[in-house]
């Protein structure tokens, strides 16, 4: 989850210029047929929408097992999250509206080359055995950075002029691309202006065109929230929920996180639902709306750092019962081994009573075939259809519902395995 005042340097022709003067320069190189029929990689998890690669000029709907080759630039969607599995054993992690080109990926051999570029979007880069054998051989480039590496799990944000870089572990080398710096070239940049940026730090570099790299404090940058950072050494922080309804402040903590700026905002006609999630800027991420549609005629009920909930105003206190089964979910799973494929099965049920104060939840996740099954309950006591509640396994589950109970939503953040399993999902009877 991003538009901000910082990302609008380019207008809509300028970043098509951009975009084709980098395809043309870094992209459209001579491969050989040898190269070609040999898949670098595969496609090992997509989910939340549709991605595309073009090929030779044509464009195919990529799924799950999909081969990849050199030369392809593979798209996501808006709402769409792609795994790449390279062929030995590093791995990419594209986020919804990402443009990411392989370049070359040649692992064996004299001529070894590991050239990926990012046009665009958001990217998290696993080395794997050729990248930590040959790290003179690597390279991702975007519009206007070059990063080489020591050794790194790293994510890479590129919109416009500006590339932000976070080092998870290992090391990387950031340069602006310039004369001295060639966007052709492997492995990580010797000019005057490279700067090395390692795991602990927790700072997050920017990397902009002429300029030496700016190094932006974790807990100081408004741009924070557009690079989506796994916090794996802070998880707590992931397991906090709040009632937004009683805490107004932390919404403007959010917003100006996010350094949302207020735009003016005309509806879509059309049917407008009673309940959704929202973002903390003026894009949409996922299932989540932007922050000015998901609020519009709607109050907020819980959320976090990454999502409110948001629904028409009650009228009256919530009253009578329901079971709920679910219709739209988005699940994420961090974890310090990579993430996971997980999904909430139909078979889960949320069950209010608000006549009984009372509320139960069953969700059950399927994550790479293992099935994981959550259960809570807990008095509700809340009249606004607002409920909090903790899971037997040490979880937090937070939602509401509409006032005809007909509609709710809930945030789950459950620890597992060494990581943080969040869910999103919106629930009908």
């Amino acid at each position: 989850m991003y538009s901000n005042s910082i990302y609008k340097v380019l207008s809509r022709h300028k970043t098509r210029f951009l975009t084709s003067v980098f395809l043309f320069s870094l992209f459209v190189q001579p491969m050989s047929i040898a190269h070609a029929v040999e898949p670098v990689g595969q496609v090992q998890l997509l989910i939340g929408g549709e991605a595309n690669v073009e090929r030779f000029g044509a464009m195919q709907e990529l799924e799950k097992g999909s081969e990849l080759y050199e030369g392809d630039v593979i798209t996501t969607s808006s709402s769409s999250r792609l795994h790449i599995a390279f062929v030995d054993g590093a791995i990419a992690a594209l986020r919804p509206n990402t443009e990411y080109h392989i370049d070359c990926y040649r692992t064996a051999g004299d001529d070894i080359c590991l050239k990926l570029n990012l046009i665009k979007g958001e990217v998290r880069q696993v080395t794997g055995a050729a990248g930590e054998s040959h790290k003179n051989r690597f390279r991702l480039n975007t519009p206007v950075a070059a990063i080489g590496i020591r050794g790194t799990d790293f994510i890479t944000h590129a919109k416009g002029y500006q590339t932000l870089v976070r080092v998870l572990s290992g090391e990387i080398v950031g340069a602006p691309i310039d004369s001295s710096c060639s966007a052709g070239s492997l492995g990580a940049c010797d000019s005057n202006f490279a700067m090395a940026l390692k795991e602990h730090d927790n700072r997050i570099m920017l990397i902009e065109p002429n300029k030496q790299p700016n190094f932006i404090l974790e807990d100081s940058s408004q741009i924070l929230s557009k690079v989506k950072i796994s916090r794996m050494n802070n998880k707590d922080s992931e397991l906090k929920i709040h009632v937004l309804k009683d805490n107004p402040e932390i919404v403007e903590k959010y917003l100006e996180l996010s350094n949302y700026v207020l735009e003016n905002y005309t509806p879509e006609d059309g049917i407008v639902p009673n309940m959704v999630f929202g973002t903390w800027s003026t894009e949409g991420d996922g299932i989540a709306l932007p922050y000015q549609v998901a609020k519009h005629n709607r109050e907020v009920t819980i959320g976090n750092q990454n999502t409110g909930l948001w629904r028409t105003p009650l009228i009256n206190p919530v009253v009578g019962t329901a079971t709920f089964i679910p219709y739209q979910s988005e699940v994420s799973f961090d974890s310090a081994t990579f993430l996971t494929e997980v999904n909430v099965l139909d078979s889960s049920r949320l069950v209010l009573d608000f006549d009984q104060s009372e509320v139960n939840a069953y969700i059950n996740l399927l994550a790479d075939g293992e099935l994981i099954s959550i259960s809570a309950n807990n008095e509700i006591s809340r009249d606004d259809g607002i409920f909090t509640l903790r899971t037997d396994a040490g979880g937090n589950i937070a939602g509401a519902v509409d006032q005809d109970l007909n509609n709710a939503g809930t945030i789950l953040t459950q620890p597992h395995n060494n990581g943080i399993i969040n869910a999103q999902t919106l629930w009908a009877r």
